[in-house]
């Protein structure tokens, strides 16, 4: 195993290192090697990202649609074909009925919630 030595650590900062490793059971060589390999991790994590990033930005602006509708127009138009496939089982004759549920054909059922 390599050995790595640094030198001119804060006092302040290698007795929060002490009392960080005892919190967690650990030696203070032990905390030391995990922090590296976190911050070892979140590099190559932030590489990745930016990586993403850059093919990202290479991709041409595509404006959204301006015909697309709105959530007001889809609600509606969802409600008025619900409306009409109960208007057709509506007309039909009712086979069975349950607390709950009504079927009216093979592949209508009504909810009386």
């Amino acid at each position: 195993m390599a050995v790595l030595h640094v030198r001119n650590i804060p006092e302040s900062l290698y007795k929060r290192m002490q009392r960080l490793a005892e919190a967690r059971g650990r030696t203070l060589s032990a905390l030391v090697i995990d922090l590296l390999e976190e911050a070892d991790h979140k590099e190559a994590a932030r590489k990745r990202f930016d990586a993403a990033m850059a093919v990202l930005r290479q991709r041409p602006y595509m404006p959204p649609a301006t015909s697309t509708p709105g959530a007001a127009d889809l609600i509606r138009t969802e409600r008025d074909e619900r409306e009409a496939g109960l208007m057709r089982c509506a007309n039909m004759n009712f086979v069975l009925a349950t607390p709950h549920f009504t079927k009216i054909s093979a592949s209508c059922w009504i909810s009386h919630w």
